[in-house]
């Protein structure tokens, strides 16, 4: 019996993937409301790293530890800002949650624009192989006159998509200044032509469509803002928890997400998000930090609180 009493007590188990796979979890619509205005007022964002499946997980298995060990984490000695809070630790859930949503919706809204992107590139293929061939016979057609040699050397030149909208067009309004000569060309130049025209319009419009709407872009920035709120409250508890437990297995439990190399074998992100979207990649006026630099807020919030265009390309993610 003796021996007993002097047993130490054992620290509480560490979170396991079966503790994240309870009942259905969803905000209330005053507490997503509360964590818009929360998100859209935040400054200084995190850069987004994508693979966000996995960190999702990865912040639910921190955010069980840290409620397992909230006791201990409230006592931290914060200095210059605003005390870690069970409130706070436990609406580390809500915040969890809020960004899943704001990522889903951002990917709902960005459908169209992968959709546009798959077209473009096959209609583009098409287009530029027309292209190659009318400019070839248009050589012919110049051989002799320097000013429509410069003509077709200024289309040749063009790179990339928005070139080769301008181009299209640019070789339509030589078929029709040439028309009477393109007709007497025996290598399907009539057809080329033809189908030229119904591409073009088509081409026009997928290259806005490949182009972030307003609307995506200010998802983009929520979730963005999402994001950098859950990096935030994590970034204090783990202060927190190395303040107790730095030494000690338990930190095991605190560790961020390491994305797996390419070396490593990993599998994929079930979501598909293996590395960062160049389309997530921030503006400038969303100046981007790397997660673990973000700067916790002074002051914490409880739970419940609240041819030009050859000169440009639109902003996009260069693939879907």
């Amino acid at each position: 019996m003796s021996g007993k009493k002097n047993e130490k007590p054992k620290a509480p188990p560490s979170p396991q993937p079966a503790d994240l796979a309870g009942t259905p979890y969803s905000l209330t619509p005053a507490r997503r409301a509360a964590l818009t205005v929360e998100a859209k007022a935040v400054t200084v964002l995190a850069a987004f790293p994508g693979r966000l499946a996995q960190r999702i997980r990865r912040f639910g298995e921190i955010r069980l530890a840290a409620e397992r060990d909230a006791a201990d984490l409230i006592k931290s000695p914060f200095h210059d800002e605003a005390p870690l809070t069970l409130a706070e630790i436990q609406g580390q859930r809500d915040q969890i949650e809020f960004l899943r949503l704001s990522e889903s919706q951002f990917q709902a809204l960005r459908t169209t624009q992968r959709g546009a992107f798959l077209a473009f590139e096959t209609l583009g293929a098409k287009a530029e192989a027309i292209k190659i061939r009318l400019l070839r016979t248009f050589d012919v057609r110049f051989l002799k006159s320097p000013d429509g040699r410069k003509r077709v050397s200024a289309i040749r030149d063009g790179k990339g998509d928005p070139d080769l909208v301008q181009d299209v067009s640019d070789i339509l309004l030589l078929c029709d200044e040439y028309a009477d000569y393109l007709a007497t060309c025996p290598r399907g130049e009539a057809d080329d032509v033809a189908s030229l025209r119904v591409l073009s319009p088509r081409l026009s419009h997928l290259l806005a469509a490949k182009g972030m709407s307003e609307e995506a872009i200010a998802a983009r920035r929520l979730r963005n803002g999402a994001y950098t709120l859950v990096v935030q409250t994590e970034n204090r508890v783990r202060v927190g928890a190395a303040y107790w437990y730095d030494g000690t297995e338990k930190m095991k439990d605190y560790a961020p997400f390491v994305a797996p190399t390419k070396a490593s074998g990993a599998e994929e992100d079930a979501e598909g998000d293996a590395a960062t979207d160049p389309a997530e990649v921030a503006t400038p006026a969303e100046a981007a930090k790397p997660a673990d630099a973000v700067k916790p807020a002074k002051a914490a919030k409880p739970a419940g609180s609240a041819k030009s265009a050859k000169s440009a390309k639109p902003e996009g993610d260069g693939q879907p």
